[in-house]
């Protein structure tokens, strides 16, 4: 069938149609159907976040203080081919036991039928095939990939074709869902500041051009607490028409002093202590 017996113009339609409410995986945060970099140095807490967020996702709790409402439980796929076994297992215990502090341990039976953390099973040639047969099995509105180079199998960091090759193929993993997956990739690279104050993620810019959302997650400046444990935010960069678009800051708190549990407390506010610590930075 000729093109021309099968196009029809829908501009006017699209200027007419009334306005309609997008559809958030995440409210302000992940659009459905979009794919976000989290970035951020080594030990910022990229996996703490990833995690606590995937099971608050799963299980329909809050998270963060409210910022990752309550809501209807979602399906969620963790492909975590940075972290060992053990340190895979800690974070999740952690984040499960951190999330009680809503009122109860997250439901186990939710989380069997809605998360699904997957260990070490990319990160060869085949990643994309291997991926998609998770994604056709388990049918999910979210898959995080902990973090892009071990995951993708990416042998250049710096390389824009090859960043080229890997998105296209995330992409084309999103388009199996109904609706269209989500995906958070982290970004396990160096934060510089370039002049003028914007920071930039290391390795091909086509992460950048290619990503519809893009977060830092930012170690602030100073020792970590006699806790161990250091204030962190979430700063948004690149947003397309929908995303975050305020900086969340974020408090992680024990549970209790056997370390079981990781609490994370979330404001778009600054406290005294975020903002005292973020004088320390400027003045660096």
């Amino acid at each position: 069938m000729a093109l021309s017996d099968t196009y029809e113009n829908e501009i006017v339609d699209v200027l007419h149609a009334a306005e309609q409410d997008p559809v958030w995986l995440i409210p302000d945060l992940l659009l459905q159907g979009s794919m976000v970099c989290l970035a951020g140095e080594p030990g910022a807490g990229k996996s703490y976040v990833s995690y606590t967020a995937g099971l608050a996702v799963a299980t329909g709790i809050a998270a963060l203080d409210g910022i990752i409402p309550p809501g209807k439980p979602k399906t969620v796929i963790y492909f975590d081919q940075e972290n060992s076994r053990q340190d895979r297992d800690k974070y999740l215990r952690r984040s499960w036991h951190g999330l009680a502090r809503n009122g109860k341990l997250p439901d186990v039976g939710l989380l069997l039928q809605h998360f699904h953390p997957v260990h070490f099973a990319l990160g060869d040639d085949d990643w994309a095939e291997i991926a998609a047969e998770y994604i056709a099995l388990l049918c999910p509105q979210l898959v995080i990939f902990d973090t892009a180079t071990p995951c993708f199998n990416i042998g250049d960091e710096n390389d824009n074709a090859e960043a080229v090759r890997e998105i296209k193929k995330i992409r084309q993993l999103m388009a199996l869902g109904d609706p269209v997956v989500s995906a958070i990739v982290l970004r396990h690279a160096k934060i510089a500041i370039e002049k003028g104050g914007r920071r930039t993620m290391r390795g091909a810019k086509s992460w950048h051009n290619a990503a519809d959302g893009i977060m830092y997650q930012v170690k602030q400046a100073g020792r970590p607490r006699g806790d161990g444990l250091s204030r962190t935010r979430l700063e948004p960069d690149k947003t397309r028409a929908y995303g975050l678009s305020r900086t969340i800051y974020i408090t992680p708190e024990w549970t209790e002093e056997e370390r079981t549990g990781l609490f994370l407390h979330g404001s778009y506010t600054p406290d005294k202590e975020h903002k005292r610590l973020e004088q320390l930075e400027d003045e660096a």
